[in-house]
C-alpha cells in the first residue's frame, strides 16, 4: 500500500508540473491568436510596442465603477486597448487619434489610477508613433 501511495505521490508531483506547462503553453496560444486576429493598426501597435520592450499581458480591457452624482447612481467604464509590462512595471496602451499634450495628461492620470499601472503608452495612428509616459 505504501509503495502504491507513493508512487501516486510520485505521479501527481511530475504530473502537476505538466499540467502547469500545458496551461501555460494553451494561454499563450490562445494570447496570440487573439491578437493576431486583431485590425491592422491594432497590430501594428503591437508590434511598434514589442519593438520598445514591452510584452503583451493582455488587450482591450475595460474597468466598470459606480458614480453617485447628486445622489444617483450613474455606472462609467474606461476601456485601456491593451495592458503591457516592461522589466516589471504595468502599462496601459491607449490609441489617440491626435496627440495633444493638455489631453494625454487627463488621459495619463485616467489611466494610472483606475487600472493602477506605472506608466501609459500613447499610440498616435497618424504618425504611427509611441510615446511612453511613466510617473
Amino acid at each position: 500500500m505504501r509503495v502504491l501511495s507513493a508512487f501516486l505521490a510520485f505521479v501527481l508531483l511530475v504530473g502537476s508540473g505538466s499540467l502547469w506547462l500545458l496551461y501555460n503553453i494553451a494561454k499563450r496560444k490562445k494570447s496570440l491568436k487573439n491578437l493576431l486576429s486583431l485590425p491592422k493598426e491594432r497590430r501594428f501597435f503591437w508590434y511598434k510596442a514589442r519593438q520598445a520592450g514591452f510584452r503583451v499581458l493582455s488587450h482591450y480591457l475595460l474597468k466598470n465603477f459606480p458614480v453617485a452624482i447628486n445622489s444617483y447612481p450613474k455606472n462609467f467604464s474606461i476601456c485601456a486597448d491593451f495592458l503591457f509590462e516592461r522589466s516589471g512595471k504595468k502599462y496601459a496602451g491607449i490609441f489617440v487619434p491626435s496627440f495633444d499634450e493638455r489631453e494625454c495628461l487627463k488621459l495619463f492620470f485616467i489611466y494610472q489610477a483606475f487600472f493602477r499601472v506605472r506608466g501609459v503608452i500613447f499610440y498616435d495612428e497618424v504618425v504611427r508613433k509611441l510615446e511612453v509616459w511613466e510617473d
